[in-house]
């Protein structure tokens, strides 16, 4: 039986590097990326926005991983639109064009805003310009859906796991590194992060089954920030120097109210379809992808 051809846009990204690894024996998949990883069916090329017919064409599915995700450094908002909103539209309708049968754009929760829960319900209200043009991608992206062509947008937790994670619980990892005396006890909050093993083996079964429309996805394991620090000292072997000061964290929502509110909140997500019912038997914990993550066998 022949395997199914798969378009991978933006294949040096952490997710989509993730989702080659596991399922390259399980899909022929073609990358395309901006630099040579060294993956042997890639296209590098600079601008995605000149991929000719010809790639669309050999491809039933699409997978755009490519983004310019939340930098408060960039202030361009036509960066923005051009990255997050109008280079998946063209990739969907080029795709169409040439007989595609789904596209499926990574998207993320950025898209509803400062929310403490999220749920197929919640109203998007983003507010940085990554949010509000992903959002954007999505409205157009799901016009485009049709009886022959299945749009599928993704909306992942945070996705943690494995070495060189990019995102805020790398920052927590190294700063528990430093071996200074930390005042994270006590904040038992509840989050739901998304290991990227557990995103790649989702993807595939959207594939498989042809998924369609948003689909919410975060592991189910609600864990705290006092429980995460606590949890690194252990597996990293070190004297756990993490201690409790509930004014100190008083003092910093006065002054730093984003800072408390990533450390601090709760951030609970109702998934669309379980981690079971996308085939996953045993997802991996929290836990394990740490011990990835610190390179911890």
């Amino acid at each position: 039986m022949d395997k199914t051809n798969v378009l991978v846009i933006g294949g040096t990204s952490f997710i989509a590097r993730k989702f080659i690894s596991e399922h390259k024996k399980d899909f022929n998949i073609t990358s395309v990326s901006r630099r040579d990883s060294g993956y042997s069916k890639e296209i590098v090329i600079q601008d995605f926005s000149k991929l000719e017919d010809d790639i669309f064409k050999k491809n039933e599915i699409v997978i755009n991983f490519a983004a310019i995700v939340h930098n408060p450094s960039e202030k361009d908002e036509l960066v923005y639109s051009s990255i997050n909103f109008e280079l998946p539209i063209f990739l969907a309708e080029k795709s169409k064009k040439n007989m595609g049968s789904q596209f499926i754009q990574i998207s993320t929760i950025s898209v509803y805003g400062e929310v403490d829960e999220i749920n197929q319900h919640t109203p998007c209200i983003p507010t940085n310009h990554y949010g509000k043009y992903k959002l954007k991608a999505d409205d157009a992206l799901m016009k485009l859906s049709s009886n022959d062509f299945t749009v599928t947008c993704v909306r992942p937790s945070m996705v943690y796991g494995a070495k060189n994670c990019p995102g805020n619980l790398s920052s927590l990892i190294n700063l528990v590194k430093k071996n200074i005396p930390l005042p994270f006890n006590g904040i038992d909050n509840k989050r739901q992060f998304l290991n990227v093993y557990n995103l790649a083996h989702a993807l595939k079964a959207i594939i498989e089954k042809q998924l369609d429309g948003i689909i919410l996805i975060a592991d189910e394991e609600k864990v705290s920030t006092s429980f995460l620090v606590n949890s690194i000292y252990e597996i990293q072997g070190s004297r756990n120097k993490n201690f409790k000061f509930s004014i100190f964290w008083k003092l910093v929502g006065f002054l730093k109210p984003d800072i408390v509110r990533k450390l601090c909140s709760n951030l609970i997500i109702h998934n669309t379809y379980s981690l079971q019912q996308l085939g996953i038997k045993k997802p991996k914990t929290i836990v394990e992808g740490l011990r990835e993550m610190l390179g911890v066998t």
